[in-house]
């Protein structure tokens, strides 16, 4: 207790509120054998009373672990009194898939009324309900399958805090497995390249084509017939720095100048004096300081430096 004691003030000084939290009540644990695992809440989310004004409805999500010992916290601020809009997401695979093009077609061809843009506005709506509901039945909605894992990752963690069980761990184990791999697939589903148009307004498909078509044009690119050395167009750029000044940068540091580092110069006499050096000084540095050493006399050192 004496060692939070610290941080619990910190809390009370700041005046700091714990929205509270949904999922696991643990954020870390060690992953040790099961006589030895230790469940902690390390982690949590605190706001202020400013913050709760804004976002009267905030929770914390205490997420599943699959690739840390800590759960990531996942941070919902919402306020109650604006209305939230749910926003359609469109999913290019879906345009490689059996029943794509018949179902944008019969949903755009839903006879509709009104002025031109209001009918555009309808038929636009009438494209992203059906896309929706033809996505879930008929090829499984990715996103859903994620959160059905994370759900079943979130009820077995629980569980093995409980039951720590061989059988527990080995499918908590098993679903970790499955959910990787279904985030994998998701990804490769978002950022999948079908198909790209030319500069031509032509779309070329397949990866061959298209791994053609890159090649082509990073060629083109960076290949040029001539060099053009002829820079006289930089000159319309001021020159902040001189050439005196980038003289200076290369000039060696005098031994009056090396003095007034008092750091540099502490470290060297310490060194000179036979002074054990710390494991923590890397390598290099240690090369250097033995270098400096073979190649001065102690009596020019000590003239110089002391």
């Amino acid at each position: 207790m004496s060692k939070s004691m610290s941080m619990l003030q910190f809390i009370m000084d700041c005046d700091l509120i714990d929205p509270g939290f949904s999922g696991s009540q643990f954020t870390w644990c060690n992953g040790w054998a099961p006589n030895k695992r230790v469940w902690k809440r390390l982690d949590r989310v605190l706001v202020n009373q400013d913050w709760m004004n804004n976002y009267d409805s905030t929770n914390g999500n205490h997420l599943i672990r699959t690739r840390s010992d800590h759960s990531p916290l996942l941070t919902i601020a919402k306020n109650t009194f604006q209305a939230t809009t749910k926003y359609f997401r469109f999913l290019y695979f879906w345009t490689n898939e059996d029943g794509f093009k018949e179902v944008v077609k019969q949903s755009w061809d839903i006879e509709v009324h009104g002025s031109p843009m209001w009918k555009f506005h309808l038929k636009l709506n009438n494209t992203c309900r059906c896309l929706s509901q033809w996505s879930k039945t008929y090829i499984d909605n990715i996103f859903d399958n994620v959160k059905d894992l994370e759900k079943m990752v979130d009820d077995l963690e629980h569980k093995i805090i409980t039951n720590n069980t061989d059988s527990n761990r080995a499918e908590l184990n098993r679903i970790n497995a499955l959910l990787i791999k279904a985030y994998k697939t998701e990804e490769r589903k978002r950022l999948s390249l079908k198909k790209i148009r030319l500069n031509d307004g032509n779309w070329i498909e397949g990866d061959e084509d298209i791994a053609k078509e890159a090649i082509s044009f990073f060629h083109n690119q960076f290949t040029r017939e001539y060099t053009d050395s002829n820079f006289s167009i930089l000159n319309c750029i001021p020159k902040v720095i001189t050439n005196m000044d980038n003289a200076d940068l290369t000039v060696n540091p005098s031994i009056e100048e090396l003095k007034d580092v008092d750091d540099l110069l502490l470290m060297i006499t310490d060194f000179f004096a036979c002074n054990q050096i710390p494991k923590a000084i890397p390598k290099e540095e240690e090369a250097v300081l033995s270098a400096f050493a073979g190649i001065r006399k102690t009596k020019e050192l000590d003239e110089t430096f002391f």
